[in-house]
């Protein structure tokens, strides 16, 4: 079964109040974004969805990190207003992993 840890959609509803872009990066096929995402709650908190057949590359390799990177910077533009001249980069980003125990 899936689910997400209690203090989850707290944190999203935070991120967004403070206007930071949040979105997920899976393994997973587009199912995940379509059946399960919305089953947790969570898509209505994200900005944007990156998943490995949509780029053709699996984490860890650097492609589908930069195409998450290019969908914050477009979701950043449209709901914040952000100038495209300074988009986000690398180390403005923070990665939240899974929990394997």
């Amino acid at each position: 079964t899936y689910g997400v840890f209690p203090d989850v959609v707290p944190f999203l509803t935070w991120a967004r109040r403070k206007g930071i872009v949040t979105g997920i990066i899976s393994n997973a096929d587009e199912r995940y974004g379509d059946g399960i995402l919305p089953m947790l709650d969570l898509s209505e908190h994200l900005d944007f969805n990156v998943f490995a057949r949509d780029v053709n590359a699996m984490k860890p390799d650097p492609r589908i990190f930069d195409a998450a990177i290019e969908k914050a910077n477009v979701a950043r533009s449209a709901l914040h207003g952000a100038d495209a001249s300074s988009p986000l980069a690398p180390e403005d980003v923070l990665h939240v992993g899974n929990s394997f125990s």
